[in-house]
């Protein structure tokens, strides 16, 4: 481990504080436009007959589902428009498509993700597990490791450890607090796919289709398109062979892992606009203040100001299966990736800091 002089909170957020402005009505229009094209989207691949155009609308609503999530993200932070009832309003309404129930996804995300990165045993979010623990699983348990770590076990994992076991049905491991706001939200979120469901029925029957291809092409095709886009995505934004992951809490430092382990993933144009510059990471999570339509002028910035520790990388498939390849199971002791039978497949380089009085406080 090298030695370098410490990353402070307030260097960062000094250096970024100028790409902190909000635009409401930017944000609003934004907003109303990705309402409009997840409606009339949606009316397409229920309503059209042909298979084709009714699959091309199914996925293209499941783009909308992830636009508005990304704008709810940001209300979710605070960071989309200037008013906070404003933020939580637009949140909750943006979640909904994707049935995320805002305080949860607030209490796992803007807390324990972005407060304790790539820690382990804090961090959830596509945390490895250390060979021991792969072998102490069950051979169900170990199967389902082996599938998520495939292209398309990302929406299984998100699906299942994320969206239901970590928001719909919250084990009391996950979320020991309870409070009231948590489950208004899940009601919230069970409410609307009710009516959506029903919405969906009625109109199978009113139009003469069977209820099975509506609900398929209206709900199911688009929601499952959304969970494998979401676990590619927050897949690709903390795991790389060049990533680090902790378990001792004196060897993480928050800003340094914001600055060194948030990825910007460069994926080819011009999908980074239509997923609203979610993919400039390092930005994001740097400080979460900065709203989406700056991120890339952030990230700009952070690169030309921290070259040698900003990780930018390219997306391409090849990329994409040696990441799935190399990026099994961790050695916390030694830092480095392994696969599923213990063989060493990446070194990764850690940065050790000096210990500053605000050292690990969470951004």
């Amino acid at each position: 481990m090298t030695l370098q002089m410490p990353i402070t909170r307030r260097h960062l957020r000094a250096l970024l504080e100028p790409w902190r402005s909000k635009r409401d009505l930017l944000a609003l229009s934004l907003f109303a436009f990705d309402c409009l094209g997840f409606t009339i989207s949606e009316a397409i691949a229920v309503l059209a007959r042909p298979f084709v155009l009714r699959t091309g609308a199914a996925i293209i609503t499941s783009l909308f589902i992830s636009r508005l999530f990304i704008l709810a993200h940001d209300a979710c932070h605070g960071s989309l428009l200037t008013k906070a009832w404003l933020n939580r309003w637009v949140g909750r309404i943006g979640f909904l498509p994707s049935l995320t129930p805002y305080s949860l996804w607030e209490a796992g995300h803007n807390v324990v993700h972005h407060g304790f990165t790539n820690l382990k045993g804090r961090d959830w979010v596509w945390t490895p597990l250390s060979k021991s623990e792969y072998e102490s699983l069950s051979p169900t348990g170990r199967l389902l490791q082996r599938i998520y770590r495939t292209p398309a076990g990302l929406g299984l994992y998100y699906a299942l450890e994320l969206w239901w076991n970590r928001m719909i049905v919250p084990e009391k491991a996950y979320l020991p607090a309870k409070r009231s706001i948590y489950r208004k939200d899940q009601a919230l979120v069970i409410f609307f796919a009710l009516i959506h469901t029903f919405a969906l029925i009625l109109i199978a029957r009113s139009t003469g289709q069977s209820t099975a291809s509506v609900l398929s092409f209206g709900l199911i095709l688009p929601f499952l398109c959304w969970t494998q886009t979401m676990g590619l995505v927050i897949y690709q934004h903390h795991t790389h062979p060049a990533v680090a992951w902790f378990d001792k809490r004196a060897e993480w430092n928050v800003h340094q892992v914001q600055l060194r382990n948030a990825i910007h993933i460069i994926f080819p144009c011009p999908l980074n606009v239509l997923l609203h510059n979610i993919m400039e990471h390092t930005a994001h999570h740097v400080d979460i203040g900065v709203p989406l339509h700056n991120l890339g002028g952030a990230q700009t910035l952070l690169e030309e100001t921290f070259p040698d520790d900003v990780l930018i990388q390219p997306w391409n498939l090849n990329f994409f299966m040696n990441c799935l390849n190399t990026c099994k199971l961790y050695d916390y002791d030694s830092h480095c990736w392994l696969d599923f039978e213990g063989n060493v497949t990446s070194n990764v380089k850690v940065v050790r800091q000096p210990k500053t009085e605000a050292g690990n406080n969470a951004l």
